[in-house]
């Protein structure tokens, strides 16, 4: 049996947000993410195919516009990688758990990536 993985862009939604710890306020944020889902497609030795779809995975960038730019400080350490404690609240009101991959503090701008794939619908 073998495979190949398709990749698809799911959504990319853009706007502005609120960065929430603990379901409190920490900050306003411009963002910008990108959704995907892997399918993998499976191909038996008689040509049979089945699909398998991965779980969604979400990237993006945002940028705080108001309130406290430093984010690291609010991300918990030493904790697995599902319980990083941010959520991103996106303007149509879907919150998405979130782990910083990349900083600049100084401007207050981070990469980010979801924590939860539950949490993409």
């Amino acid at each position: 049996m073998s495979y190949r993985t398709n990749t698809f862009t799911i959504e990319q939604p853009y706007g502005i947000g609120r960065v929430l710890k603990d379901e409190n306020w920490i900050a306003d944020a411009t963002y910008s993410l990108t959704v995907t889902q892997a399918v993998k497609v499976h191909t038996a030795l008689g040509g049979e195919t089945r699909e398998t779809r991965e779980p969604k995975e979400m990237t993006g960038n945002i940028r705080v516009t108001n309130g406290d730019a430093h984010l690291l400080r609010h991300q918990e350490t030493g904790t697995s990688f599902s319980d990083a404690g941010l959520v991103l609240e996106l303007v149509d009101g879907r919150k998405w758990r979130f782990m910083i991959a990349s900083a600049n503090v100084l401007a207050g701008v981070y990469r980010i990536q979801q924590t939860h794939s539950d949490d993409l619908g």
